[in-house]
Parts: C-alpha cells; structure tokens; sequence
C-alpha cells in the first residue's frame, strides 16, 4: 500500500518528483525502506556486505553499480553476461575478487557468504527471499520494470546505500530525460505504426515475439510518439509468440528487432532472404531496424532502456531530433552515470551499436 501511495503521488508531482523516496540515514543508525512487494525491510545500519541473487541480476547489479559505494559493498552476484559479454568488469574494479554465483545459487550457498543483505528481483522472493529472510538474512525485493519502478527503486538503493543526494540526482536524470522525450513527441505530425519483435530460435525453429502490454518495450514505443500495433494481442505477463500472418495483419510502417544473446543486426538477413517479408510495408519502405545493444540490449528494463528510448524517439522522428545526440547520449550515460573514461566509451562501446546509430 505504502508503495502504491508513492506511485499516486508521483503521477500527481511532475518537478520534485527526483525527491521522492530518498531518506537520509546515519551510518550506525537502523535503516527501514518499503520494497517493491510493499514489504518493510529494517536492517540494524547500513549494509556493508550485500549480495545480488537470482535469476534477471544484470538489471540488479546495472542499477546498484550507478551509485559509487556498490563497488565496496557488493560481495557477490550472480551472472550479468547475457551472451554478449558483462560489462561489470569495466566499472568495478575489484569485480575479479567477488563471489560469482550461479543464478540458481541456492538458499545455503548465500547464506553461507554471511550478508548483512540480500538483493533480487521481486520475482525471485517466493523461491528466494523467504527462505532467506528464515535465516534471520533482510532481503529487499526490487521490480526495475517500469519508468515509475526506476524512480521508486532507485530511492530504495539511495538509502540502503546511504546515498540520498546521489539517488535524487538518478531520479532527475531518468525524468529529464523521460520529459524531453514526451515533450519532443507532441511536436509530431504522425504516429507511427510500430512493432517490436524479438527473435529466439528454440529447438531449431525460429520465432517472433511480441512483449506485454504492461511492459517498458511497449512504454518506449508510446511515450516516442508511436503506436504500438501489439499493445491490444498481449495482455499476458511475459513474451508472446506470433506468426508472420499476423505480423502481416498489423503491417506496421516500423519493425524493430531485439535479441539479447547476440547483436540484433544478425537477424536481418533472415528477414532479407524471406519472399514474405518483402512484402511488408516496413520492409518497402527500409524501415525495419535491429535494436542497439552494446553488452546488453537497450530494449529490455536495464537502465540503458534510457538509450534506448532516446534512440528510438530519433528513428521514428528523426526530423525532430539530431543525430548526433544519440552518440553524445551515450558518451553522458556511461561517462557520467557509470564513471566509464571517455577512451573506454570509444573504444569498447560504440564499435559494438556503430552500425545501429543514426549517420552524423
């Protein structure tokens, strides 16, 4: 309930909404936050051996490390390499020295690490968190699925971090950037009839999937100013699996193509070689797109789903934004949120999206 009261409140507070949620604590002093299961969670002090378990620990550990002390307190995590590489190596610099887990680490085996606490992912409590918390072990339930579960989560980390400023400072930048978008948005003159496919290939045959309509692909594609063609045939809570006659139904003047274990671009030559598609309007009119993903894919609820709205708000209207704000998008991203040099952004980066950013 605490939590949904947060929510109402921050549909209602447009310019101090960066504030909410974030409480100053002491050092030594009992820390207490509302999780995203609406749970109370109170630790003796501050944290200073935590753990990230369970399965999604890429979008755990990509939010936790936005905040300089992650470094120091994270004792362990488990995998954040979805097949294209982890990027947690370059921004921690003890990462070689923490205990990697396997996403099915069991309840004994993090126990055994003795932390002061224990993150996952909302979806992981009734497996994870329970038994946990048994053991006498806090466990705080983080959602990151939605813009308004960025804001909310990020003040949980800010406290049990003990980092208020710097969480009000993440709040801003995901609504600055958010607001700029929509507000970019209003000053079109179409909306683009868009959909978003992800690709998987499971026992040798290849399929397309459509994301719910809850989720923040769907959000992404609404708040650029675009119609999701989709957002009415899945109301179920994870990806659904379509056929191309219904992909030829919706005929969307955009498509835009995810993967997660490989770069998206490989999948265009499927669509290339295939008769049918050449007879979407999309593919007419050289409008189907990969997705940009550098390690992780900037279409999924990872704090680069920032990029990928910014650059997919450019490729449905790029007479309104400029080109080149996408490649400095990402130089300010990783550079100030992460800390990144410029001379890493360069050269271990952008050679992996070159070919998916918009020609200067």
């Amino acid at each position: 309930m605490k939590r949904i009261i947060f929510l109402l409140v921050l549909a209602l507070i447009i310019l101090p909404v960066h504030a909410q949620g974030v409480r100053e604590v002491y050092q030594d002093a009992p820390v207490t936050v509302i999780d995203s299961l609406d749970r109370e969670v109170t630790m003796p002090a501050l944290p200073q051996r935590i753990v990230l378990a369970g399965r999604a620990n890429l979008f755990l550990a990509n939010v936790l490390y936005l905040f300089p002390e992650a470094s120091q307190r994270i004792v362990a995590l488990a995998q954040t390499d979805q097949g294209m590489g982890s990027f947690i190596p370059y921004i921690d610099p003890a990462y070689a020295e923490k205990v990697h887990l396997a996403n099915q680490a069991s309840v004994e085996e993090i126990a055994s690490l003795a932390p002061e606490l224990v993150i996952i992912k909302d979806s992981q409590y009734r497996q994870l968190g329970s038994q946990l918390e048994q053991l006498g072990i806090p466990v705080i339930a983080l959602r990151l699925e939605s813009y308004e579960d960025y804001l909310y989560d990020i003040g949980i980390i800010g406290t049990v971090l003990g980092n208020a400023e710097r969480a009000s400072y993440l709040q801003k930048y995901i609504s600055d950037i958010v607001s700029s978008v929509q507000e970019t948005a209003t000053r079109a003159d179409r909306t683009p009839r868009t959909a978003i496919l992800y690709y998987t290939v499971r026992d040798g045959a290849a399929a397309f999937n459509i994301p719910p309509a809850g989720w923040i692909q769907t959000y992404m594609v609404t708040t650029v100013g675009a119609e999701a063609v989709w957002a009415s045939s899945n109301f179920t809570t994870g990806w659904q699996t379509v056929n191309f006659e219904q992909i030829a139904s919706w005929d969307p003047d955009y498509i835009f193509l995810v993967t997660y274990t490989f770069p998206s671009r490989e999948v265009l030559p499927v669509i290339e070689d295939s008769a049918a598609w050449r007879q979407m309007r999309a593919y007419r009119n050289g409008t189907i797109r990969a997705f940009p993903g550098d390690f992780n894919s900037w279409a999924q609820p990872d704090m680069r789903w920032l990029l990928g709205l910014q650059w997919l708000a450019h490729e449905l209207h790029p007479d309104l934004h400029d080109g080149r704000s996408i490649e400095q998008a990402v130089y300010a991203f990783f550079m100030d949120l992460y800390g990144v040099s410029e001379q890493t952004v360069t050269s271990q980066i952008l050679p992996r999206i070159r070919e998916e950013l918009p020609e200067n």
